[in-house]
């Protein structure tokens, strides 16, 4: 376990989506602050997280070719929203999922670029609780989550109720093709397996905070330097922002960012300096990217601000600064 953490950054939406026009701290809708650690307060079990995949990419496409399947394999959540909308408690079968993403074309031919797969997550875990006989739950209590001390997050069937449960949302759409944002749909009770090996964990803050320190840190065997020694560059995207090893990197951050159907998380770690950021949307209408953006935000503050007396802050290996990513939180940002 991880002991004398760095400080840990959170921010939180209260039931809307960010807006545009404001800077960091105005932004910080429902966010708890404390001195020295900064938190979320009361946050439970408050959110499901497409948490690292610690197992190589490869393994996906082994899989793939040696049953015959298209590669890269597309995504599936897509197809299936209008159904987990309707019934979000029904518990899914990892093999139905993947189906889905299965019937889709191939998103481009292997080897011309980068794509994540959730139905490529999806075999993944399947093959491991055939392989190992164990669920996937049991696999990430083992290798994940108790030699990490994240007593708070877990892979399981259904949504906690009770307690301190933060409440997902996703805002429709009108008549007229808009946002809806006056009754966004109330989707907490989405069951954790429409997400299975993708995007299934329901965990903390603080969990979270947890392992993106610990990814950063290179704590556990496999978060070696050569699990990001292959980097590929994103299409259209800045030559510092890569992705390898079952996570991304953005200059000295490693860590993940998603969104599944009432929340967008991201959580990130810096590798030079100890700092992890995390932040949860508890609407899920805008794109991933606006939590991600405001993650490498809150980083670039928090790389500014002074030492504590006697202490020499630490050199910042961010390639952008809070100002210049404004643009793009204010151009991905909904329900203002």
């Amino acid at each position: 376990m991880l002991t004398d953490p760095p400080p840990v950054l959170v921010l939180r939406s209260a039931g809307a989506d960010l807006g545009a026009g404001a800077d960091a701290h105005d932004r910080q809708k429902g966010c708890g602050i404390k001195p020295g650690a900064l938190r979320l307060s009361s946050c439970g079990y408050s959110f499901m997280v497409s948490l690292q995949r610690h197992i190589a990419r490869n393994q996906i496409y082994i899989y793939a070719a040696e049953n015959d399947l298209d590669l890269p394999l597309d995504t599936y959540l897509d197809v299936l929203l209008p159904r987990l909308l309707k019934n979000p408690e029904r518990v899914w079968n990892a093999r139905e999922l993947a189906a889905y993403g299965l019937a889709k074309d191939r998103a481009f031919d292997p080897g011309t670029r980068y794509g994540e797969s959730d139905t490529g997550y999806l075999l993944l875990g399947v093959v491991l609780e055939r392989v190992t006989g164990s669920s996937l739950n049991a696999l990430y209590q083992e290798f994940v989550f108790e030699p990490l001390g994240m007593s708070a997050s877990s892979a399981p069937l259904s949504m906690p109720t009770g307690g301190d449960v933060l409440n997902g949302f996703r805002s429709g759409t009108t008549e007229d093709g808009k946002t809806s944002c006056a009754e966004p749909l109330d989707v907490t009770a989405l069951s954790p397996t429409a997400g299975g090996a993708a995007a299934g964990v329901v965990s903390d803050v603080d969990d979270l905070a947890t392992y993106a320190r610990a990814l950063a840190a290179g704590a556990r065997s496999y978060d070696t330097e050569g699990r990001f020694a292959d980097a590929r560059t994103l299409r259209s995207q800045p030559s510092w922002f890569t992705a390898d090893g079952g996570a991304f990197q953005a200059g000295s951050l490693v860590g993940q960012y998603g969104s599944i159907p009432g929340y967008l998380t991201a959580a990130f770690g810096d590798r030079e300096t100890g700092l992890a950021v995390v932040v949860v949307l508890n609407n899920s209408r805008a794109s991933a990217a606006l939590v991600r953006t405001l993650a490498w935000q809150l980083a670039a503050v928090a790389s500014k601000a002074p030492a504590a007396e006697g202490r020499t802050a630490p050199e910042s290996g961010l390639p952008w600064t809070a100002e210049s990513l404004a643009g793009t939180i204010s151009e991905t940002a909904v329900c203002s």
